[in-house]
């Protein structure tokens, strides 16, 4: 189900093992693949059919897992707001792609990478509508899953990383299927935290490990020219002076401001982008909710990020 052209042989491999792993994000039932259609060795469109007679598409490479709205079990206004949120987001991703978490040069997103250690079989969860640079590129990954709802079915990136779209509530993965779970920042997107951490608690392996990037509880307030050196450390435009960068970063930024601040927050929202904040000491107390443990903990990262690491207790 990848995108970039690989041999049969390859492709065989690759959808035994993709496929092998999903269920329907609903019901948890088998899935299987019909009506498909291959070219130069991989699915360029096809059917997933459940056991429940629920049908998930395979278009230009992109497999959508996404639930339907009729088995949504989440307050409907709630949803709405949700959704409202989406597509606040898809705009400041489309407008201001070199500020989101897919620029290769963010020290931070590479930071994140070795934070999490990626190996076996991996799940990024909410990696947005690009491919999230941080799983591309591991030796020790055999299998690698982006998911996000805002994955377009024309995306055209050339990757090595399988993409879906999905969401963290309703996760069409077997049990105990990975290795590693990542969150990059996108935890506190989700609609119903505590329902996601159980559905990554179950898809985890006993031994795998789950990385979250989240904020600190207290939120430092530093000045304007504190914040553009910070951020000009986490993305390099080019090699231009420092000066350069923080003019260039600025400039960006305030224009990225000026049209978040036009964009309306939904009813039930906390901003144009969250429905509610989740710092660290509440995630850390619905992880042990959940009967997960702590192992590892590094920040601040920038001003006021934190990257935890998780287990099942």
């Amino acid at each position: 189900m990848r995108l970039v052209l690989i041999s049969i042989i390859q492709i065989r491999v690759l959808l035994k093992e993709t496929l092998g792993i999903l269920v329907d994000p609903v019901s948890k039932s088998s899935l299987k693949l019909a009506d498909n259609r291959i070219r130069d060795g991989h699915i360029i469109d096809g059917v997933l059919v459940s056991e429940s007679g629920n049908e998930y598409i395979i278009q230009n490479g992109i497999v959508d897992l996404m639930p339907k709205r009729s088995d949504i079990s989440i307050d409907k206004k709630l949803l709405a707001a949700w959704d409202k949120l989406q597509d606040n987001g898809e705009i400041v991703y489309a407008k201001f792609p070199e500020l989101n978490c897919a620029v290769k040069t963010r020290n931070d997103m590479n930071e994140f990478k070795k934070f999490c250690s990626f190996h076996g079989v991996v799940l990024d969860v909410g990696c947005g509508p690009r491919m999230p640079i941080y799983l591309e590129n591991n030796k020790n990954v055999r299998l690698a899953i982006g998911m996000d709802p805002l994955i377009s079915f024309n995306n055209n990136l050339l990757s090595d990383v399988d993409l879906f779209r999905g969401i963290g509530e309703f996760l069409p993965f077997k049990d105990e299927t990975f290795d590693v779970i990542s969150f990059a920042t996108s935890f506190d997107h989700m609609i119903e935290p505590i329902t996601v951490l159980k559905e990554v608690r179950r898809i985890l392996k006993k031994d795998g490990t789950m990385c979250f990037w989240i904020n600190d509880d207290i939120p430092a307030k530093p000045s304007i020219v504190k914040r553009a050196i910070n951020k000009a450390k986490r993305t390099i435009f080019s090699k231009k002076s420092s000066k350069e960068i923080i003019t260039t970063q600025l400039q960006r930024e305030n224009e990225q401001k000026a049209i978040v601040q036009k964009m309306e927050i939904p009813e039930g929202a906390e901003d144009q982008f969250h429905l509610k904040h989740i710092r660290n000491s509440e995630f850390d107390s619905l992880c042990r909710s959940v009967k997960l443990k702590q192992i590892e903990k590094i920040g601040p990262i920038t001003i006021n990020d934190l990257f935890v690491k998780y287990q099942k207790a």
